[in-house]
């Protein structure tokens, strides 16, 4: 019970995807986030193979310009991402750009890309699909400053929170304690009202989110009424 009292003291983070976005009112919406008090904006980037095609373009890149400092995430989709995720590097903002997420399972070596990330001026992060054991990213865990775990399968839309993956969390928040190190817990995938505070519980400290935060486009409401559930959550426990 102190364990999770303690690990709920820390910041727990709202990182809110723009695939759930309107792109019709995306620079606008990016600014009610910003002043909601959401802490990140979490834009998927993909080449088609992983996921359907995601375009970072100028549309978004506009829509970011009203972003003054680094807290923008880019989670690449991409296969063999260590012969592609170089480039992209190259031509991204640092003054923008705070975390770079790869996946696990499609790249053959993630060590060099990890440090590839670190090297460029953003901290690395590495993502993982439900199917992926604990066990096959302990080893990466020293090298990147964050693990991303799906909690839904990343092809469909709408899907909802496999429950399995609360365990998979737990487990990953362990073996940081066990290893004592500073890397942080992002989830993402289907987390709706329901599996917010499960998550939170399990170990997650930063909670990428989507439809939850534009229901209704009451963006506002809707950040507020999320800060209140990791609020109370301290205090319940």
């Amino acid at each position: 019970m102190n364990q999770c009292v303690v690990r709920l003291s820390r910041k727990v983070e709202i990182s809110v995807s723009l695939l759930s976005a309107d792109l019709s009112h995306l620079k606008d919406d990016v600014g009610r986030l910003i002043e909601a008090g959401a802490d990140r904006i979490h834009c998927d980037i993909s080449d088609g193979r992983l996921i359907r095609p995601t375009i970072f373009g100028p549309v978004i890149l506009e829509a970011l310009s009203k972003i003054e400092s680094q807290n923008v995430d880019l989670h690449f989709w991409l296969e063999k991402p260590e012969l592609q995720i170089d480039d992209y590097l190259k031509i991204m903002n640092n003054k923008i750009i705070r975390t770079v997420y790869f996946p696990l399972e499609t790249c053959l070596s993630p060590f060099s890309v990890a440090e590839n990330i670190r090297n460029a001026g953003f901290r690395p992060g590495v993502v993982i699909l439900p199917i992926t054991p604990v066990s096959y990213v302990r080893p990466l865990l020293p090298y990147v400053d964050e693990v991303l775990i799906m909690t839904c399968d990343p092809t469909y839309v709408g899907r909802r929170v496999l429950t399995f993956t609360l365990d998979k969390i737990k487990e990953t928040s362990d073996s940081i304690k066990k290893e004592n190190l500073s890397v942080k817990i992002a989830v993402d995938g289907g987390i709706d009202s329901e599996f917010l505070p499960k998550v939170i519980r399990a170990g997650a400290d930063i909670l990428v989110l989507g439809s939850i935060v534009f229901r209704e486009r009451r963006i506002e409401e809707n950040i507020r009424n999320i800060k209140d559930v990791i609020s109370n959550l301290s205090s319940d426990l």
